[in-house]
This record gives C-alpha cells, structure tokens and sequence, in this order.
C-alpha cells in the first residue's frame, strides 16, 4: 500500500541555493528513515512536491509541513492511496530549484506554480467573500423586523 500526496506551499521567505540545498538534504535524510520517496521543485518562494511512501509516514511527513512556521498556503494538490508503483524510487528527495539560470528550460514549471499559487489566493479570498455575506445575511434573518 503506497500513498502519494502533491502539494503547493509558499515559504515565509525566499531561500537563496544553499538554503534549498540543507532542505532537500534535510528532507531526503529524514525520508530516507520513513521509507519516503519524493520530489522537491522551488521557484522563488513558492514550492511544489511529491511525497509518496507508507500512507502513516506520509500523513505524519505532511502534517509537520503544515505546522512548519516556514510553510504558509499549503495548498494540497492531490492524494492518491493503492497498490500503485512509486514515481521517484530512487529519489529520498529530489531536489529542484527553477531560480536557478541554468534552468531557464523549465520556464512553464515556474509559471504553472505561480498560477495555481495565485489562483489558490483568489479562490481563498472568495471563500471568505462568500463566509462573510452568508453569515452577515444570517444574522439579519435573525433579527426582528
């Protein structure tokens, strides 16, 4: 049984390439202990990964991001659960950054994360539109005439 998770944060602030760097080693060690295989792209401060593994180990990986002061707008992407064979087999965690000039061929990655990354924001913001006019005629029904 495998679970896969993909998800799309943003960190408290842009790190620059060695930073990325400890992430991804730092991830890849403490995957390496859970039996997590994944992958790990940054482009500014924004972040994409895959997690796939133990379906607990998994859940508990993903847990400690969303309550990492580091991660705000954890936006989860997808979740699979199955018999299903691993993406990255090899990859404890493989670590890509799109800041990187050398890398000016994955172009698109950095604008995909970038729109769903915006477009996330303005679903959020609607969300709370649609809260707040829901709740604010709800109490005027409440109220006598």
């Amino acid at each position: 049984m495998l679970k896969r998770i993909r998800y799309i944060s943003e960190f408290s602030h842009a790190l620059g390439p060695d930073e990325l760097r400890q992430v991804a080693a730092d991830s890849a060690r403490n995957n390496k202990r859970d039996q997590i295989t994944g992958l790990l792209i940054s482009a500014g401060k924004l972040f994409f990964q895959l997690l796939e593994g133990p379906p607990a180990a998994v859940d508990e990986c993903y847990r400690r991001i969303k309550e990492d002061p580091r991660h705000t707008n954890v936006l989860l992407l997808a979740m699979e659960v199955g018999d299903m064979e691993r993406l990255c087999p090899d990859w404890d965690m493989k670590g890509i950054d799109l800041n990187d000039e050398s890398q000016e061929r994955l172009e698109l990655l950095r604008g995909v994360m970038l729109s769903i990354h915006i477009q996330q924001m303005a679903t959020d913001r609607l969300r709370l539109a649609l809260e707040e006019a829901v709740w604010t005629e709800f109490l005027r029904v409440g109220e006598e005439p």
